[in-house]
């Protein structure tokens, strides 16, 4: 299993990587200035798959139908006193969504 040390550098590698292509890319534009966020995203997950000890698996992105679903679980306590605890609620959540 990927150490975290090793986690938070192959992710920062990936995203340098991604800034560095796109300005080469684009002749200077900025990643940030026109949204390219999936294709950081994608050069962080590859980055991180190519380490000498890669997760077993790498979720992009976590859905918001399965958020909504195990809220509780995943939101550390800090942050459900910044959201309220409504949000926890399922059906409360979607008026917001």
């Amino acid at each position: 299993m990927i150490s975290e040390a090793d986690l938070v550098t192959a992710l920062h590698q990936g995203a340098c990587k991604a800034t560095k292509d796109y300005l080469a890319w684009s002749d200077g534009t900025f990643l940030n200035e026109c949204a390219g966020e999936s294709y950081m995203v994608a050069c962080m997950a590859q980055t991180v798959m190519k380490t000498s000890s890669p997760p077993p698996y790498l979720c992009l992105e976590y859905c918001l139908s399965a958020l909504t679903k195990d809220w509780d679980k995943r939101l550390p306590d800090c942050l459900k006193s910044v959201f309220g605890n409504s949000f926890i609620n399922n059906e409360t959540f979607q008026q917001y969504a």
